[in-house]
């Protein structure tokens, strides 16, 4: 019987670890334990031999806590598979609806360009109609009967192209989901913004969420207008405009910006001195090609590193505290999605039959629908027939919607001998090329996500080595030694 450990082996200067794979936990372990434990890795059934008694106790004691097993997943199957019918047909969390596929703007990183994206559709004129609208809204409305709130967004291209459909499907929406607390929302480029449309996004209590990347400089070099123009005079215009109506109103705004990190990192940040963003929350990505983030230029690396050392050696001291007191608003940001990855070492147990943690529910936490009312998983997929879950005619296709949720099933043999399985992030997104499901593309994807999981881990590590450092040295110092 097979009894080699599923862990991965891990040491710094200052320890030696394992990640135990089926528990999801990292451990410290002393060097003897150690190097027994790369032996049972090293051997071709996990059986060691020529251990000391003394180890091999040790050793035996934490397979006897649940720790270095060797069990597998068997089966790659999403635990929610059977119960897709019930989970679609009563909970759906948020629509949003593409109102149009047309946009004023030719961003030069935009996944609609030509040169973009191989993968996506490109900018068009193409509109959705009343029809379709009122039917994607209306099966909302039957298929979300256990939750007491909706939320319904506006997306494009640029979707206040199409602002008298968004008036009516407001407005249709409000009489429907009468009795129940209905929101809207809405990402717009602010360009198209005029007094009539303010009034009517605030009267109407839109979430608004700006596409914004930086102070003038950093937003005209990629957000223009197809005759190259930049956008940032206006935008900034049409924002303050809401500001002089309603400060009160940006509160809970979001600013969505895009990083190019060709530019420095300091170089962004001046854009939150404008009054009306000071109080905006931020939501970022990177700049992406061939669907990987690009290389970042080495004044963006190193004026980034050091607000993050900073902020790092801050933890380390012992404070939680993340407020932009403390740190400029993109770092506050970057150290929440720093503190969600370690969030995400929740402890579990591997069972049977699983799946990797990348994938949600397609369609149930923010369903997707593009203006001919085919249904997608989320925004964010490529709109191509191979992500089509439904439509708004013929609702969900779970065959379909199985098929997107187990995307782990297509490199099901890699998935069950990956020590990253529970750590995983890679959804239907990450896995698809040529407009259908790739075992090649996901592989890529899987190196990446090893990656950034082995950083996780590190950084876990690190932490806790330091701030067991700082104890040692504060006890230290308490007792009079001089530091």
């Amino acid at each position: 019987m097979n009894q080699k450990p599923f862990v991965l082996p891990l040491e710094t200067p200052m320890g030696k670890y394992f990640y135990e794979v089926n528990r999801n936990e990292i451990v410290a372990v002393n060097d003897d334990l150690f190097e027994c434990i790369k032996k049972a890795l090293s051997s071709e059934d996990g059986n060691l031999l020529d251990v000391p008694e003394n180890v091999m106790a040790q050793y035996k004691e934490l397979r006897e806590c649940g720790y270095l097993s060797s069990n597998h997943v068997q089966e790659v199957i999403h635990p929610a598979t059977e119960s897709l019918p019930e989970l679609l047909d009563r909970g759906l969390e948020k629509i949003t609806l593409q109102v149009t596929q047309g946009c004023n703007l030719r961003c030069k990183y935009c996944i609609y360009s030509e040169n973009s994206n191989h993968e996506q559709r490109s900018h068009s004129s193409n509109t959705m109609s009343l029809e379709t609208a009122k039917k994607a809204i209306l099966f909302y409305r039957e298929h979300s009967r256990d939750k007491d709130r909706a939320i319904i967004g506006f997306y494009g291209g640029e979707p206040l192209l199409a602002f008298p459909l968004i008036i009516e499907s407001v407005k249709y929406a409000e009489e429907i989901f009468a009795g129940v607390d209905i929101s809207f929302n809405i990402t717009t480029n602010a360009t198209l913004l005029t007094d009539e449309i303010i009034d009517f996004l605030l009267d109407h209590h839109f979430k608004l969420t700006f596409s914004l990347d930086g102070p003038k400089e950093v937003q005209d070099k990629n957000r223009i207008f197809a005759n190259g123009s930049g956008s940032y005079d206006m935008v900034m215009r049409n924002i303050n405009r809401i500001y002089e109506k309603d400060p009160e109103a940006l509160k809970g705004a979001l600013v969505s910006m895009v990083i190019d990190q060709e530019q420095g990192y300091r170089d962004i940040l001046p854009l939150f001195d404008e009054p009306a963003l000071k109080n905006l929350d931020l939501v970022f990505t990177m700049v992406e090609e061939d669907s990987t983030i690009k290389m970042p230029s080495p004044q963006y690396s190193e004026e980034f590193n050091y607000e993050m050392f900073v902020a790092f050696v801050d933890r380390i001291r012992g404070s939680a505290e993340v407020s932009e007191d403390k740190y400029n608003k993109l770092m506050v940001e970057t150290i929440k999605a720093v503190d969600k990855e370690l969030d995400s070492f929740a402890r579990i147990v591997l069972t049977p039959s699983t799946a990797p943690s990348g994938p949600c529910i397609p369609g149930k936490l923010k369903l997707f629908i593009d203006c001919f009312g085919n249904f997608y998983p989320c925004e964010k997929v490529d709109e191509n027939e191979g992500a089509v879950i439904g439509t708004v005619d013929t609702g969900f296709d779970i065959e379909k919607v199985s098929k997107v949720l187990n995307v782990g099933s297509i490199g099901a043999d890699d998935c069950k001998s990956c020590w990253a399985f529970s750590l995983c992030n890679i959804c239907v997104k990450r896995s698809s090329e040529n407009k259908s499901l790739s075992l090649e593309r996901r592989r890529k994807s899987c190196q990446e996500t090893r990656s950034s999981a082995y950083g996780s881990i590190m950084d876990k590590i690190v932490l806790f080595e330091d701030k067991r450092h700082m104890r040692k040295m504060n006890r230290l110092s308490r007792g009079g030694v001089r530091l």
